[in-house]
């Protein structure tokens, strides 16, 4: 029994020191080449949109005179594509980047701006207007946070193509 009870105690051992290395190994990993994160995002985002595809909701967004109705499982799967697309460039130019810095600054709002957006969208179609009064003032604010969302998405993708404009020139000269 005491040799059994030391062989168990060695394998917890050693898968804790197994699991202590692949998180060290996947932390330095993800320093070295933060563009993973764009893809556990939208491993995650893409479940999320699966899980509720049964269930779709809709948000209603007004724009120069026409009413638009989203699905927020669509958006969810576009950002999702956009996040895929996003670390394939990056496995394709991160070395031709000229600021490993300006990388991390794209990655992170574009991470934080796809989990704001994608939060925003489902917590905006699960809200129920009452009042019709309350309806048009609803969809105003919500159009306007994702104009808002949407415009600071695009800037935010000027980052990378400044940083790998800027890449390619320095190596050029």
């Amino acid at each position: 029994m005491h040799l059994l009870r030391c062989s168990v105690k060695n394998a917890h051992e050693i898968i804790d020191k197994t699991y202590f290395l692949f998180l060290c190994k996947s932390i330095m990993l993800l320093t070295r080449k933060p563009y993973h994160l764009l893809f556990v995002l939208a491993v995650l985002l893409a479940v999320v949109s699966l899980a509720g595809a049964n269930n779709s909701k809709t948000v209603d967004v007004h724009l120069r005179e026409t009413y638009y109705v989203l699905d927020v499982i669509f958006i969810m799967r576009a950002i999702t594509m956009l996040l895929l697309l996003l670390w394939l460039l990056y496995i394709f130019t991160f070395q031709s980047l000229f600021s490993v810095g300006l990388a991390w600054m794209h990655i992170s709002l574009t991470l934080i701006l796809s989990i704001t957006i994608s939060g925003v969208l489902l917590w905006k179609s699960g809200n129920y207007v009452v009042s019709i009064d309350m309806m048009h003032v609803n969809i105003r604010r919500t159009t306007f946070i994702v104009q808002i969302f949407i415009a600071l998405m695009l800037l935010t993708q000027l980052i990378y193509f400044i940083n790998l404009l800027a890449g390619i020139l320095k190596r050029v000269n």
